[in-house]
């Protein structure tokens, strides 16, 4: 298990997820104006709910996966600050 646990790794960075919501709006979109002249043209709605429903599995196919192209710009965090001197505060409150 622990030799493929870093393939399903699923982190992604905030370039790739600009990149994933554009990849996914674009799709979507062309998907939808396909799907509407297609069922225009056979003037029937399930041509139209069918060709859309394989757009969306289009798009979940390129853009759900952690590809590479996603994972291609690391944010790389400050280190942890040594917080070794801690103070405590007490509060009294009387009734």
């Amino acid at each position: 298990m622990d030799s493929i646990l870093p393939y399903l790794e699923a982190n992604i960075d905030f370039k790739g997820q600009k990149l994933a919501e554009f990849n996914y709006q674009l799709i979507l979109t062309i998907g939808c104006i396909i799907s509407i002249i297609i069922g225009f043209l056979k003037q029937d709605l399930s041509y139209t709910v069918y060709t859309f429903a394989a757009s969306i599995i289009i798009s979940l196919i390129v853009v759900l996966p952690p590809y590479k192209q996603y994972r291609s710009n690391p944010v790389n965090f400050l280190p942890k600050k040594n917080t070794s001197t801690t103070t405590e505060t007490t509060i009294d409150i009387e009734y």
